[in-house]
């Protein structure tokens, strides 16, 4: 599982939205990998969970702790990209 967050003005992020949930055929994405291996995996999907803005880091910071996965708003913010 994988969780997206994106930032950007209401064109860019209707732009992405339509990319990331019609766009791309996730299914199809892993369909070779599934051919070699025989296990039941759940199908491949996108699905937006929230979709919202938020003015302040700490209203940011709440919607992630209402869905009880603060700590993904936490690995965020305290990222270093070593390569910088």
């Amino acid at each position: 599982m994988g969780v997206v967050v994106v930032e950007g003005g209401r064109k860019s992020m209707k732009r992405f939205s339509k990319l990331m949930l019609k766009r791309i055929n996730w299914a199809a994405a892993v369909a070779n990998e599934d051919e070699e291996e025989d296990d039941k995996r759940p199908i491949n999907k996108c699905m937006q969970v929230w979709e919202g803005s938020c003015m302040t880091e700490a209203a940011a910071r709440k919607v992630f702790s209402d869905a009880g996965v603060s700590h993904y708003w936490d690995l965020a913010v305290n990222f270093v990209d070593d390569d910088a």
